[in-house]
């Protein structure tokens, strides 16, 4: 929105003419102008694929299907949702098991239940 407004100031026998331009970007909701801008700087933004090197040197891991201390699977291939997802959690030896098993498992033994890494106590 653009307005121009004169004003004429009368300062003891001086005349002095003013002219303010002022401009006011409005946007109905920032969440709108944020998405503008998103919009906006897109446009020099160009997809490159990564090298096949760089794919190739992804590693990859196989997970084990149950956790080792409850032997109850870590995943339900039959479930459609994933709102009930499953918290894992990994130990610095490698072992990964349900964390809440860990957790119980740790308040009582300070190593790993399989490869018997000492944590520190």
């Amino acid at each position: 929105m653009v307005s121009s407004i004169d004003v004429v100031v009368d300062h003891r026998d001086a005349i002095i003419p003013v002219v303010l331009n002022i401009f006011v970007d409005v946007y109905p909701s920032e969440e709108r102008r944020n998405q503008e801008i998103i919009e906006e700087s897109m446009q020099f933004v160009k997809m490159i694929p990564a090298s096949n090197e760089a794919i190739l040197s992804l590693k990859s891991y196989s997970l084990p299907q149950n956790c080792s201390i409850c032997m109850e699977k870590f995943h339900d291939d039959l479930k459609e949702d994933d709102s009930d997802d499953v918290k894992v959690s990994t130990m610095a030896c490698g072992h990964i098991f349900h964390y809440n098993c860990i957790v119980q498992w740790l308040q009582t033994s300070h190593v790993c239940p399989l490869c018997r890494y000492a944590m520190p106590t």
